[in-house]
């Protein structure tokens, strides 16, 4: 049987932000994408009617004009920090918080309901209720979320107005993403695109998509991070297209 002409890729490709027309030089990856779709430009027919007798309402002419710019659609499980960025719409601060004591803070509790204390990541050691009165209560009468900052009394004992408790916060670093603002961004896709059917690796080039996110995320779901990213392919200056992908050559039938 005479080889076929078709192409069978799997890619390993890696991204970057490309905010100009100048090439990325550092890249991060390869992103694990499931998803690397483009659709060509809409193109419409235009079409001139003739109003000749004998063939009035027949096309007397027509040409192809493009509607629409080139569009890619990307779905990946692996992401930058830029790109885990776009695909939670949100803008990032790195934060910090050096751990200190908390000293006789004052709480009012109440039983099974879950009260706020002045401050988050808290050292699981060290944490000590009192009444008003300063008479220790005892650490089984009540329960800590110690990530949150928060206390909930499950004995009576630990129900009261004016309540006092000590603790320490932990000295923790993190990024803080900000979530469910309107984000986009123009990426540069490059890397390599093996042809299982040639048996040869050629380059894949995905020269500007300006992309934003436009699928949910639900937060609750557990499970692994999927995400979509949508948008428009650009053909930026001394380039002929949006899309380059060297094909290794073979022997075709």
């Amino acid at each position: 049987m005479s080889v076929v002409n078709q192409i069978y890729l799997e890619c390993a490709l890696y991204a970057a932000l490309r905010p100009t027309d100048a090439v990325p030089s550092q890249m991060k990856g390869p992103i694990n994408f499931t998803k690397i779709e483009t659709t060509p430009p809409k193109q419409e027919s235009d079409i001139l009617t003739s109003n000749v007798a004998g063939s009035v309402g027949e096309a007397a002419a027509v040409v192809q004009k493009a509607t629409d710019a080139a569009a890619i659609s990307l779905e990946l499980n692996t992401f930058s920090s830029e790109l885990l960025e776009l695909l939670l719409n949100a803008d990032v601060v790195a934060k910090s918080q050096t751990g200190a004591p908390v000293v006789d803070a004052v709480i009012d509790t109440a039983l099974d309901i879950w009260t706020k204390l002045p401050g988050e990541y808290l050292s699981s050691t060290g944490i000590s209720l009192k009444t008003s009165a300063d008479a220790a209560v005892a650490s089984d009468t009540y329960v800590v979320d110690t990530v949150a900052g928060y206390i909930k009394p499950t004995d009576a004992a630990a129900v009261g107005t004016g309540m006092k408790i000590s603790f320490t916060t932990s000295s923790v670093t993190y990024d803080q993403y900000q979530a469910g603002k309107a984000k986009s961004a123009v990426l540069y896709l490059n890397g390599k695109a093996y042809d299982k059917y040639a048996g040869k690796w050629g380059n894949l080039t995905i020269e500007m998509a300006s992309v934003s996110n436009q699928s949910a995320y639900d937060w609750a779901a557990g499970g692994w991070m999927n995400g979509g990213l949508t948008g428009t392919l650009v053909t930026p200056a001394g380039k002929n297209s949006p899309i380059t992908f060297d094909r290794p050559h073979f022997a075709v039938g």
